[in-house]
């Protein structure tokens, strides 16, 4: 099944297996076939960092080991985008039973919403398709960072709107006391001025207050409460 390579050390043959499963992960990661070690394990490191931050993020679909890295990156950006609340005017559904014409215009209306939101790193259709994650990874930081801030701000709005409807449909047993509290020092206030308001003693003549002055019209008036303005 596999090809036989020579093996240096000891001059015979080994089995094909690493060659079959380097050209596996080569093309996985969309890199060439005579791609060095050191480009290959550049490579997994930046997806394994890319798939780490997107499940931190929520996208739970990137630590799927048997889903193609282009699935995972393209849906995390439609994922991403669609998380961050902005109008971008492009159709972003992802599914992983689209064909491969399906997820290239998808990876076209992703750099389009990417422009609209004013992503500070520019990400161009090929390298989405060409999984280059170094350009791809200063956009995931960027999208991350705001998705995380729009989750903030919506589960504040949440919070105050639900501390909002449970005042208006819920009385605390604390708010209660406080209410019945106050009803009784109102019912005490009142019993209290009806028992001690002053009696009216006298009632004055009608006719005659037209031709009073203002200070023996207020005389006249403390005269039939039993009081008067003092002397001098």
């Amino acid at each position: 099944i596999f090809s036989p390579l020579l093996d240096p050390g000891g001059g015979g043959v080994r089995g094909g297996m690493f060659s079959s499963d380097k050209d596996a992960e080569v093309s996985s990661l969309h890199l060439a076939a005579e791609s060095s070690k050191e480009t290959i394990s550049e490579a997994q490191r930046l997806h394994d960092e890319l798939c780490q931050m997107l499940v931190a993020a929520g996208y739970f679909r990137a630590r799927i080991p048997t889903l193609p890295p282009f699935d995972k990156m393209l849906g995390g950006l439609a994922w991403c985008i669609s998380c961050s609340s902005v109008e971008v005017d492009v159709d972003l559904h992802f599914d992983s039973e689209m064909t491969l014409g399906q997820k290239i215009k998808l990876g076209e209306n992703v750099t389009a919403a990417l422009r609209k939101m004013a992503c500070p790193s520019p990400l161009q259709p090929h390298q989405v398709r060409g999984l280059d994650f170094a350009a791809l990874f200063p956009v995931f930081q960027w999208l991350v960072k705001h998705v995380l801030a729009t989750r903030e701000q919506r589960g504040a709005q949440i919070r105050r709107y639900s501390e909002l409807k449970f005042k208006g449909s819920t009385v605390m047993p604390e708010d209660e006391e406080r209410e019945l509290q106050q009803q009784r020092s109102e019912l005490l206030v009142r019993s209290v001025r009806e028992k001690y308001q002053p009696p009216r003693q006298f009632r004055q003549r009608q006719g005659k207050r037209g031709t009073m002055s203002g200070v023996q019209h207020v005389q006249c008036v403390l005269l039939e409460y039993g009081q008067s303005l003092p002397k001098g």
